[in-house]
């Protein structure tokens, strides 16, 4: 299983807390699965980070490679003074739409990366937040609890 199906998982787990508690906070019993979810939910966070800064390092490495082709390309057809389909080439505007064409597919690349980058990123950032509330009503339901205890 995936790392994000694991995440979306233990979210629907903590929903099904919440909606058993009938619209309020979680009750006293419910503290160890928030505390089994938070851990999991941790664990697949830092998971999450590294495929998040993988991405982020493939997306700035296609970006690069993308723009190093082009400008080779240009300066090639710079250089040749035509294309290969007889095209002359006298400035560097007219060498750009060329050179665009040579790297279509590295654009195709490089907005696949970028997707990668901010779809991981998005959900980190979600999963986080996620944390933050199971983190409060962890803090909630150990006040309560103590409540409870120092009335007996």
């Amino acid at each position: 299983m995936k790392v994000t199906d694991k995440i979306f998982q233990l979210k629907e787990e903590y929903n099904k807390l919440i909606e058993d508690s009938n619209g309020g906070w979680p009750d006293v019993m419910a503290f160890a699965d928030l505390c089994r979810i938070r851990g999991k939910l941790s664990n697949l966070s830092l998971d999450l980070s590294k495929d998040a800064s993988k991405y982020a390092r493939d997306f700035v490495s296609s970006e690069t490679s993308r723009k190093v082709a082009y400008f080779k390309e240009k300066s090639r057809l710079m250089s040749k003074g035509m294309t290969e389909d007889g095209v002359i080439i006298k400035s560097a505007s007219a060498a750009e739409p060329f050179a665009e064409s040579f790297i279509a597919n590295l654009r195709i690349k490089e907005a696949e990366t970028e997707g990668m980058k901010i779809s991981s990123s998005l959900l980190l950032k979600q999963t986080n937040e996620v944390l933050k509330s199971i983190n409060q009503d962890i803090a909630i339901l150990r006040k309560e609890f103590e409540s409870i205890h120092e009335r007996d």
